[in-house]
């Protein structure tokens, strides 16, 4: 499946883009710190972190 249709998919569970994006990035590649998970995803690394505690929040992490 096409990376952008699943992070379509994810958002409508009720996750953000960035949350979709972190998510599949988890997924893909496993255990990563927030910084390699800001270089994979070109999202600020405050925002990576901001972003895996509201997937934490709704159970997804």
């Amino acid at each position: 499946m096409d990376d952008m249709i699943f992070v379509e998919k994810l958002t409508a569970f009720g996750l953000t883009r960035q949350e979709a994006s972190i998510y599949l990035c988890l997924y893909k590649n496993g255990t990563l710190t927030g910084y390699e998970a800001a270089k994979l995803t070109g999202i600020s690394r405050s925002n990576v972190y901001n972003a895996l505690a509201g997937l934490a929040e709704k159970g997804a992490a």
